[in-house]
């Protein structure tokens, strides 16, 4: 009888014109989704999101340590093995640097050492045994390093070896400062000075500074970002990077002295202080043939490598590479920790006539305590090595606050690796500088052209990236549809593992949350929040999704009134761009200039018939959310890494509701959710176990990515602006925007793009829509893809866009 009455009232209510709604479909006074808990937010969905994520980035990174094993120490150094595994070791490093191709160095016809000395009428130019000499020596292609070499006057004669100090600078110091030669950038003590007159050939490289003199282009803007910031900026998106290019400088300023004096033996060792220190771990890390270290101001744990300035960030680094695994790298040659002050960085220079783009970040004197730990660590690794005496710890004297340390302790330490040094026939003498060589003018030009150098080295390898991305995809598109999404498949793989960086997939069931936020005539609106990774775990067991959510995701759900119990209708994800949230995409006030850029969008579709999801992603909340990007590429991980796995989660949600065709997930977005729509779609496809999206839509971002971040004359240049969270390393080489679509193939992709839209010039989009296009067209399937241009600023169009989203979606209303 019960179902009896049940068939008769959903008659009556279906002549009366009213639907009953399904099992998970709300009914009009519903307050929560049926099948979800309530959800209980006390803050906005984007600032609980972004903290869960910031926490667990962080947490993630904290247990990088624990992780790593130097595991090229599972074999001796001198066994053929370990000599491999070292090896292996040293090329992934090199490579995690954005070290030059070693065959680009070695290709050259010179490396040797050109030096001028300073003029006798310059005091301290030539001391009592030592003359010093400007020089520069080719270090790779278009790169010249620079610095001060100073000789004794008198070389042994014999095949005994000798120092060959490199004293290596801190971007505050000049290689005039370690010789007593620069007034303006003083430091602690003359060591280079001191250590060339005790008998020692001393090579002092110019490193690039902190200073932002030269950050920026004249037709452009100019900008507050340091220099070594500048380098970064527009080398990383290639895999190029200053601790690469400047390791390389080292090391080919070694070369370049031992050809200026081929007949004589020399052990070249190393010390550098601060950012010279980091370049001396490196270096002598990389190069066997270094017969020790002295790193100085640098040396401890690295887990807070996100608060310190972005040109220190590795991609991938923490892996493998805390600073106790580079140091296992150079057992069993010497190595020594010197604890010394350096000068501490609060943050970039805040100017009144610059564009104030620099990122955060600081740097502070290593606390002893920290590089203590690490220090255990390594010691570990040493004992490990069968390497104890190797490691060595400077004892530290507190004067004044400051950490001295004597000349006395880097000559003993000379003389551990270099046992036939005759110190006694270069005593020290009483000679002293007292005026200056260096004058401001020169070392100002100096530093213009060593960052001009390496600027356009990178420019060079952006306008060569387009040719070795055209070879490494030469087999797509293939014969056939069905060859080509076979092929494509390792490439996806490549694309989520190299730059992108691949977060453990979800590891909570979802735990659907809701609660009703809209009630328009056509549609209602439910807030949705699901699970992906738990958040950590206080000692009472106790946890509140404010406290610390994980990873979660969400965004709001727009159900048209007019769904049909067992109806399936198609979805469109319509994602907001930058600083956004999925409310934006909904209101149609015309008082908010939301509604200008997104024309209330995901509303507009779910009045269509559409059942519309809007997530939050989680670039919200400026530096709040841009950190996220520095905690978690140490790792190897972006942004992007998280906003996957979000999006994961909730394609498979969707695709349990009983009114969604799991078939017809399409995704819309605009701005940095285009970026989105050329990173999630294309990875996102439909497998066992997981929904996909079927066809993809980027507005208002889709561009040539790679001259879109590194350029460094264009004025659409992220070089120019505050996103510094934006470069993703080497991408480059492994995939522009027309690559990225390629994974598409054969669902459908589109382009909307106004002609007044700021995001980049009319050819750079036109260009690459075109290079994307071509594997469609040569497939037979160009009706799959489509570029709509329209007359407008930076926003969302739509006339092409839903008529696109009704044909491929095969839904007309």
């Amino acid at each position: 009888m019960r179902h009896m009455l049940r068939w008769i009232c959903l008659i009556h209510l279906l002549v009366m014109g009213t639907v009953l709604p399904a099992d998970d479909l709300p009914g009009p006074e519903a307050q929560i989704l049926p099948g979800t808990e309530k959800l209980s937010l006390e803050e906005p969905l984007d600032v609980v999101m972004v903290r869960g994520i910031n926490r667990y980035a962080e947490r993630e990174l904290q247990q990088a340590a624990s992780k790593r094993t130097a595991p090229w120490l599972a074999h001796p150094a001198d066994s053929k093995q370990g000599q491999a595994d070292r090896q292996a070791a040293r090329e992934r490093l090199r490579s995690l640097i954005g070290q030059p191709p070693l065959d680009e160095i070695s290709r050259l016809s010179r490396s040797e050492i050109h030096s001028r000395p300073l003029p006798d009428a310059v005091p301290g130019a030539c001391l009592a045994r030592t003359t010093i000499s400007t020089c520069q020596w080719n270090a790779f292609e278009g790169v010249t390093g620079r610095g001060l070499l100073a000789v004794p006057h008198e070389l042994p004669q014999s095949q005994v070896p000798i120092p060959l100090v490199v004293v290596i600078p801190d971007a505050v110091e000049t290689p005039e400062s370690w010789f007593g030669l620069d007034e303006q950038h003083p430091t602690s003590f003359s060591l280079a000075r001191d250590l060339a007159e005790r008998g020692c050939v001393v090579l002092s490289p110019s490193i690039i500074d902190r200073d932002y003199t030269n950050s920026g282009h004249p037709r452009v803007r100019w900008t507050n970002v340091p220099h070594r910031e500048f380098i970064y900026r527009t080398s990383f998106e290639m895999g190029l990077h200053p601790v690469g290019y400047e390791v390389a400088k080292i090391l080919m300023g070694i070369q370049a002295v031992r050809r200026e004096f081929p007949g004589q033996s020399f052990k070249p060792i190393l010390i550098g202080t601060g950012e010279g220190g980091l370049l001396t771990l490196m270096a002598t890390a990389l190069e066997p043939d270094i017969a020790g270290a002295v790193v100085r101001g640098y040396f401890q744990e690295r887990e807070r490598i996100f608060e310190e300035p972005i040109y220190r960030n590795l991609f991938g680094q923490l892996k493998e590479f805390g600073d106790a695994e580079l140091t296992s790298l150079i057992f069993p040659r010497e190595l020594l920790i010197d604890p010394c002050n350096v000068q501490p960085v609060a943050g970039p220079e805040q100017l009144a006539d610059r564009s104030n783009v620099a990122a955060p970040g600081k740097i502070e004197t290593p606390s002893l305590e920290s590089m203590n730990r690490e220090y255990e660590r390594a010691a570990a690794y040493a004992r490990k090595a069968g390497a104890e005496n190797a490691l060595h710890q400077v004892p530290v004297a507190e004067i004044g606050g400051h950490r001295v340390v004597k000349l006395s302790t880097f000559q003993d330490f000379i003389t551990r690796i270099c046992p036939e040094t005759q110190w006694q026939l270069f005593p020290a003498t009483n000679t002293s500088v007292q005026e200056i060589s260096a004058t401001p003018e020169f070392l100002k030009s100096r530093m213009k052209t060593d960052v001009e150098e390496l600027v356009w080295y990178s420019q060079r390898a952006m306008n060569s990236s387009q040719a070795l991305r055209k070879i490494l995809w030469k087999e797509i598109p293939a014969k056939t549809v069905e060859q080509t999404v076979e092929r494509a498949k390792p490439f996806r793989e490549l694309v989520h593992e190299s730059f992108i960086g691949r977060l453990p997939a979800a590891s909570l069931p979802p735990r659907p949350r809701s609660r009703k936020v809209l009630d328009a005539p056509e549609f209602s609106g439910f807030e949705v929040v699901l699970d992906v990774h738990p958040g950590a775990q206080p000692a009472s067991g106790a946890q509140t999704i404010a406290d610390d959510p994980g990873v979660v995701a969400g965004g709001i759900l727009l159900l048209p009134k007019d769904l049909k119990p067992g109806e399936k209708r198609p979805v469109v994800v319509f994602q907001h761009g930058l600083e956004g949230t999925p409310m934006d995409t909904i209101t149609s006030d015309p008082n908010l200039r939301a509604s200008k850029v997104y024309a209330s969008a995901s509303a507009e579709l779910a009045r269509r018939g559409f059942v519309v999801y809007a997530p939050q992603n989680p670039y919200r909340g400026h530096d709040e959310f841009r950190v996220i990007q520095r905690k978690s590429n140490p790792i190897g991980r972006s942004l992007f890494s998280y906003i996957i796995e979000q999006h994961r989660v909730t394609l498979d949600w969707l695709a349990s509701l009983s009114c969604v065709d799991p078939d017809r997930i399409a995704f819309y977005g605009i701005s940095y959710g285009g970026k989105t729509a050329v990173r999630v779609p294309p990875l996102l496809v439909k497998e066992t176990g997981h929904a996909g999206y079927c066809l993809s839509i980027c507005s208002a971002d889709f561009n040539e990515w790679i001259r879109k971040n590194a350029s460094s004359d264009q004025p659409y240049s992220y070089v120019f602006t505050g996103e510094y969270e934006i470069y993703e390393w080497n991408m480059a080489h492994v995939a522009n925007y027309a690559e990225l679509t390629w994974l598409m193939i054969p669902r459908p992709f589109m382009v909307e793009r106004g002609l007044d839209d700021g995001v980049g010039p009319d050819d750079w989009v036109e260009a690459e829509y075109a290079r994307a296009r071509r594997p469609y067209l040569k497939l037979g399937i160009a009706d799959q893809i489509s570029i709509a241009i329209f007359d407008g600023p930076h926003s969302i169009h739509g006339v092409e866009a839903y008529a696109f989203l009704q044909k491929h979606l095969k839904w007309n209303k």
